[in-house]
């Protein structure tokens, strides 16, 4: 007896990440122009004011605007990683967002 092989159909898998309880959504508006995320809930305002906060202590803590090349490099390293942090947090809680 001689099997026939069938060939399955390759499902498409949507890029659409859904969050339960997502804190951001994506601004309104044409996607060409109009670009960002929008806080939803009081967990997205925190993130937002925390990223804030963060960044502007150390930017005192670190003596910006006095400082030298050595303390001004610990600083950009901070914001950089503070950015990537909430980028990647914003990536998981956003409402219907596509993958970057």
């Amino acid at each position: 007896m001689v099997k026939k092989k069938t060939k399955k159909k390759a499902v498409k898998k949507s890029k659409a990440v859904y969050s339960e309880f997502p804190w951001f959504k994506r601004r309104d508006g044409n996607i060409r122009s109009s670009w960002g995320i929008v806080p939803i809930n009081w967990k997205g305002w925190t993130a937002i004011i925390i990223l804030v906060l963060l960044n502007v202590f150390s930017a005192n803590y670190f003596d910006f605007m006095n400082a030298e090349f050595d303390e001004i490099s610990k600083t950009i390293v901070v914001f950089l990683l503070s950015i990537i942090v909430f980028v990647l947090i914003a990536r998981k809680k956003t409402k219907g967002v596509e993958i970057w």
